[in-house]
């Protein structure tokens, strides 16, 4: 999701561990406003402290809805995950 320039709003797509919070600090502290999409039951509650919602891995349409409704025009996925999506979850 990137339009070659670097003035949009950078999304972090979250699992778990602790580099997410690491780079949600470091780009806080660059005067960058990160938005987060913490994957669920995978995301540190401490990156609740940011613009963040959680989602499922299963539903990529609400974390592409989201991410344009934020401005969110370059995406980062940092973490670990450690499960599989369940199929009967899947929402495309």
């Amino acid at each position: 999701m990137t339009d070659g320039s670097n003035s949009g709003r950078i999304g972090l797509i979250a699992g778990n561990g602790t580099l997410p919070e690491l780079v949600a600090n470091t780009l806080k502290r660059d005067g960058k406003d990160p938005f987060i999409v913490g994957i669920e039951g995978e995301a540190s509650a401490n990156l609740q402290a940011f613009d963040f919602i959680t989602a499922y891995t299963g539903h990529p349409g609400k974390v592409v809805s989201a991410l344009k409704s934020a401005g969110v025009t370059d995406v980062v996925m940092v973490g670990g995950v450690r499960g599989r999506p369940q199929i009967r979850r899947m929402r495309p």
